[in-house]
């Protein structure tokens, strides 16, 4: 599905606009680094979502100015990015555990956005 996504991403950047051959291979090293490293996370017992964020943080952080993408394709990453990390987190949720969890679990959800809301309404 991933490999899916990007090939789609890719397909639907080059027609938006121009993606210059740089920015494809970042994308391909960051796609490769990412997988393997969640693969890795996996293997130890830990989620493979986690090795493939700390494999994006490093890759940006060590490389620099070279690990460039152009700002339209960055933007359509992140938010393809943000889209797979929020399925990925509903497509694993446990039901069960939530229900037992009751009013807590509805608590924990609802409050912090709502707070978030007032002061943000309160600023305003």
């Amino acid at each position: 599905i991933v490999l899916f996504g990007s090939i789609c991403l890719i397909l639907i950047a080059r027609d938006e606009f121009t993606v210059s051959s740089s920015s494809t291979c970042t994308f391909a090293l960051l796609l490769v680094a990412s997988s393997f490293s969640g693969y890795f996370f996996q293997i130890i017992g830990m989620p493979p979502l986690l090795g493939s964020l700390i494999s994006g943080i490093t890759l940006q952080n060590s490389l620099g100015s070279t690990f460039y993408l152009a700002p339209e394709f960055n933007d359509a990453v992140r938010t393809i990015g943000l889209c797979t990390i929020l399925l990925i987190s509903a497509v694993e949720i446990d039901v069960y555990a939530v229900k037992r969890a009751g009013g807590a679990s509805l608590r924990l959800t609802f409050l912090p956005g709502l707070v978030e809301a007032i002061t943000v309404a309160g600023a305003a």
